[in-house]
């Protein structure tokens, strides 16, 4: 009769051991990125020869500038439209020049722009 109240006992006694989420209630919940509300701003990369700024607007036009470094002398400027496939940025003008594409990236809640050529984008504003 022992054994079979021993027996009873601890069957009842999985009957209150949850099967649910063991996660701890204190670990930090991700929320979701919404890349294109980051992307909104200017963004600037430099080669040592030319700074290269890119303005993103939440109405998804923006304007590209080229500039000198040592004389800021204006080497190329567009207004462009924009838009965000998944993780890459395109940049199309009004003549449907490409003037840029961009592989973006988020990690430790910072957004990192890089374009085709490499260059490292720097939000500034």
């Amino acid at each position: 009769m022992k054994k079979i109240l021993l027996l009873m006992a601890i069957l009842m006694s999985f009957t209150f051991i949850s099967c649910g989420d063991d996660k701890e209630k204190d670990e930090p919940v991700e929320e979701p990125v919404n890349l294109e509300q980051l992307v909104i701003g200017e963004w600037k990369a430099e080669n040592g020869e030319y700074v290269y700024r890119y303005i993103f607007r939440p109405n998804y036009t923006g304007d590209y500038t080229q500039y000198g470094i040592v004389n800021g002398e204006i080497k190329f400027s567009r207004s462009y439209s924009w838009s965000l496939v998944g993780n890459t940025l395109n940049c199309i003008s009004p003549f449907h020049e490409k003037l840029g594409t961009f592989t973006l990236s988020y990690e430790n809640g910072t957004l990192h722009m890089v374009d085709t050529r490499g260059f490292t984008f720097t939000k500034t504003k």
